[in-house]
């Protein structure tokens, strides 16, 4: 293939990613230093690891296109009646995209630079539209080569110009975008935002169509590029966005992606129907078969209201409701695996808030201690899920059992820590508003916190917020006193979740408006670091004082897997990133 004249030295495919990562129920220290190579480790080897596919690669990629199960369009339809179970989507554009359910579609539509298998051993990163990448030995920059023959749905070829195209449009001052933070990585951005009507692109952004590659300058070193890479925020844009004259407009009609499916029709307020993708190239295991007919996305009111579909045979597939897992399980085939999330609480920490500032650290740290993570885990979800010490779920190098030295004390702990707080002059706000997302399935753990509050003297009222406008809310106006919050990891990467929720520059998912200056420069040098042990260290360090000294967050539980599915189905399940492939699912006349 193509390559262009100059190229820059190979060190490595990924520092976070290219080599097997620790399975997801891991926390075996050795397990997870051995999981990665920095790029300073990688480079005296990068010759013999070359991101090319190799011989045997290859083979393997034929196997896996030749086991695939019938042919696209075989499967039958599928009405999914999970992702949307909780409402409308607020976004399935890839600029715009920033939650799960919308996501799950965004990903069916578009295929980025780089994906993450879901292996036995835990996700390992891959080339999807690139066939190999490369930095130079400083981390600053980054070359991929994209694959020749790709197209779009409607035929255009996906070329170098096609990512520039997309990053441009996402990382667009002007639209704001939930997650264009990230671009933060690349050159230019920063002085885009600065002089949003005078600049028009990422200056660190080439592509050569010629020779099929696309550079990338970063602001500063950052050997896990690769991996925040593979976000769909990423995602190649055909030439037809350029002529949209509302960019927030192109997810209201047709979206022309190339993943492995099409839009058969608009989003409307009932339903989202995809279609096979014919022009697809396939996923990073070799797969092209897309195998449903079509897949079906039925928007129901609430949770329970899906589940009450589902079981009447309306869809093929539910959230089970908050209460309900044992009998749920019992009944139907379900996804029970451990996935890369976390379920918190928020804590508003501006000065204004009232549990924010220093003065309140007391105040939020009893707040950690008396909430009874093991009742709700059992109240609410059966045991199902695993209580958090933490916010990085295991299975994430770097991870650390029980860093949260406060969290699940219990009630003399918590006592004891109110005591020194109102000792000290500190005074306990009234009715702090316990803030959820209604009718996505929170309500029961609410409402056993404002009973753990109230055990401390600590009076809370329910606050709930229609889930279509939850996290734009939270984003917009920043949390009000304690608030729900979620997060599955885009990549499996510690610095996933320090910087992209509790850094200050992540506007967009930083709900608590936390911001501490020892924290933000933990994870700016954690984030600068090629030495894998030095980066790992770092963020751990800076999670400590995010949860032991300024207690800005309140852990509850890891994920795992909580869909149920008809037994008519196959190939449905929810990976370790929570995202559904929905190209491998078929469905049996029952």
């Amino acid at each position: 293939m193509r390559k262009s004249a100059k190229r820059a030295r190979l060190v490595t495919l990924l520092s976070a990613g290219a080599i097997l990562l620790a399975a997801c129920g891991s926390d075996s220290d050795d397990t997870v230093e051995s999981s990665e190579t920095t790029v300073a480790e990688a480079t005296d080897t990068a010759a013999d690891t070359a991101a090319e596919t190799t011989a045997a690669e290859a083979a393997d990629t034929t196997e896996a296109a030749a086991a695939a199960d019938g042919e696209s369009g075989s499967g039958g339809e599928f009405i999914d009646g999970a992702q949307f179970g909780a409402g409308r989507p607020p976004h399935i554009d890839p600029a715009f995209t920033s939650e799960l359910d919308g996501a799950q579609v965004t990903t069916a539509l578009f295929d980025g630079l780089t994906d993450f298998t879901n292996g036995p051993d835990g996700p390992e990163l891959k080339g999807l539209a690139a066939e190999s990448w490369e930095s130079n030995a400083e981390g600053t920059q980054w070359i991929f080569t994209i694959k020749d023959g790709l197209t779009f749905s409607n035929g255009e070829p996906v070329l170098p110009s096609s990512f520039v195209r997309g990053w441009n449009r996402a990382a667009d001052p002007n639209l704001a975008t939930d997650y264009s933070y990230l671009f933060t990585l690349v050159a230019g951005y920063t002085e885009w935002s600065e002089d949003p009507a005078g600049i028009t692109s990422l200056s660190g952004v080439v592509a050569d169509d010629e020779a099929m590659t696309l550079t990338v300058d970063l602001s500063q070193a950052y050997a896990d590029f690769p991996s925040v890479a593979s976000h769909i925020i990423f995602s190649p844009m055909p030439e037809e966005v350029e002529a949209l004259t509302d960019q927030t407009q192109y997810e209201a009609g047709i979206m022309i992606g190339n993943g492995p499916f099409i839009m058969e029709s608009p989003l409307s307020d009932t339903e989202l129907v995809l279609a096979p993708n014919p022009n697809w190239a396939g996923d990073v295991d070799g797969n092209t078969t897309v195998l449903p007919s079509k897949v079906t996305f039925k928007i129901a009111a609430d949770v329970d209201s899906a589940y009450a579909a589902f079981e009447a045979g309306e869809t093929m597939n539910a959230t089970i409701p908050s209460g309900r897992f044992s009998d749920a399980t019992s009944k139907y085939d379900s996804t029970g695996t451990p996935l890369l999330g976390s379920y918190h609480f928020v804590i508003g920490m501006r000065a204004e808030d009232p549990l924010g500032g220093d003065a309140n650290a007391p105040l939020r740290k009893a707040i950690q201690a008396v909430i009874d993570t093991a009742q709700i885990n059992d109240a609410v979800y059966d045991g199902s899920r695993t209580v958090s010490t933490g916010v990085t779920p295991p299975g994430i190098p770097g991870f650390k059992e029980g860093l949260c030295e406060n969290c699940g004390a219990g009630v003399e702990a918590a006592q004891a820590l109110v005591d020194e707080f109102t000792a000290a002059g500190g005074v306990i706000p009234d009715n702090i508003k316990l803030t959820f997302n209604a009718g996505a399935g929170h309500e029961d753990v609410v409402a056993i916190v404002q009973q753990n509050l109230e055990s401390i003297g600590i009076t809370a009222e329910q606050n709930p917020i229609s889930s279509d406008v939850y996290f734009k809310t939270l984003r917009d106006e920043g949390c009000p006193g304690i608030c729900r919050a979620g997060w599955f990891w885009d990549y499996p990467i510690y610095d996933n979740g320090m910087y992209d929720l509790f850094h200050v520059e992540s506007a967009g998912n930083n709900l608590g408006k936390y911001d501490s200056a020892t924290f933000n420069d933990l994870v700016t040098n954690a984030r600068k670091t090629l030495d894998l042990d030095e980066r790992l260290a770092a963020f751990n360090e800076s999670e400590v004082q995010l949860l032991n000294v300024d207690a800005a967050v309140i852990p509850i539980n890891w994920y795992n897997g909580d869909q149920v599915y008809a037994a008519t189905v196959t190939g449905y399940a929810q990976e370790a990133l929570g995202w559904v492939r929905f190209e491998k699912i078929s469905v049996s006349e029952g």
